[in-house]
This record gives C-alpha cells, structure tokens and sequence, in this order.
C-alpha cells in the first residue's frame, strides 16, 4: 500500500464482526472484500456513528467513520498505526520533526506511552533569533519548535511545568525577555 493509498477507518461493529483485525485501519480493498450488512435487530450490533436515514438499510459503510490517505490517518489514529506496523515510520517522523506540533504530541504519547496531558505554550520573544540560538534551544528542548514563519514564537511541549521553567531560564539565560506565556492548546 502506498503513501497515497486510500485508508478506511473502522468502527466498532466492524472490529466485533473482524476478530482477526488488528487496528481500526484499513485498505480498500479489504473494506470491499468484508463488506456486509448489518441488521439493527441484530445481537450485539453497535450502531453507526451516524444516523442511518429509515428509507435506507444500514451496511457496512455506514460503519466506517473516517477516511483518508495512509500518511493523514496514520497521524490521526497513531495508537492503531503502531499496533499495525507504522511504529518505525512515527519515530523517525517525531526525530526529524517533520509534522505538525499537535501531531507530534500525539505520537510521541503513543510511542513513549507518557500518561496525561500534553500542554503546548507559546513563548512570544522580544527579538528573532539566531540560527545559533535556534540549534542551541532545540538541542536542550526537544519538544521546543520554533516556526520558521513566526520565528520571534518558541512553541513548548511540555508534561509539567518543569520543562518550562527549564526552557524559560535558557531564554533569560541568552539575552531573551520572553512575554508572559499563552496555552495555546490542550492534548490528550
């Protein structure tokens, strides 16, 4: 299956009719080949995550919630990609940080299995930095990204406050003022 290969995401009914499926992900391929219909009158069915209309029956596809490429659902639903196979994929992926902060987060929760929340702050600076100081926070911090768009921003993630005070020390310790922080969002 390639990168831009179509994925379907299954819903419960499919994993209690599937006992053989490992994750909630799936090809084509395979969503065409176990198709079935489903009866609400049936023993144990789980209903589909949206309402079935009553002039239509309810099959297979009402019980798949999501879809999309291989790359975008494996971010998505990264406890079902590594359980699948995509372990090694979302290593290198967080290493090098080529992904979206939130999806960072994620990943690195599923990898590390790191309980609670992750807090992301934003850390406005007083100045743009240099690239010297941009290697030099990011190799002490690496949860620290700073977004080559709005390099006077250092974006924190941080599972308590003492990776922050941390990180706002080294700021203060390279000749930053940095303004009060922001939450900028919450992950589970």
């Amino acid at each position: 299956m390639g990168a831009r290969s179509l994925v379907y995401v299954l819903d419960d009914e499919w994993l209690r009719l599937n006992t053989h499926a490992i994750g909630r992900l799936a090809c084509s391929h395979c969503v065409a080949t176990r198709a079935f219909d489903c009866g609400v009158d049936t023993a144990g069915h789980v209903p589909p995550p949206q309402p079935v209309g009553s002039d239509h029956g309810c099959d297979s596809w009402h019980h798949l919630p999501d879809h999309g490429l291989v790359k975008a659902m494996v971010w998505e639903y990264p406890e079902s990609a590594v359980r699948q196979g995509a372990r090694e994929y979302l290593e290198f992926a967080v290493e090098k940080r080529r992904l979206p902060l939130v999806l960072m987060a994620r990943a690195n929760r599923v990898l590390t299995g790191e309980p609670g929340l992750v807090e992301e702050f934003t850390v406005v600076l007083d100045r743009e930095p240099t690239h010297a100081e941009v290697d030099a926070l990011c190799r002490s911090h690496p949860r620290c990204h700073i977004d080559g768009r709005r390099v006077s921003e250092v974006t924190v993630l941080s599972q308590g406050s003492q990776a922050l005070t941390r990180m706002l020390h080294d700021l203060r310790r390279l000749g930053f003022a940095p303004a009060p922080l922001t939450l900028s969002d919450r992950l589970r």
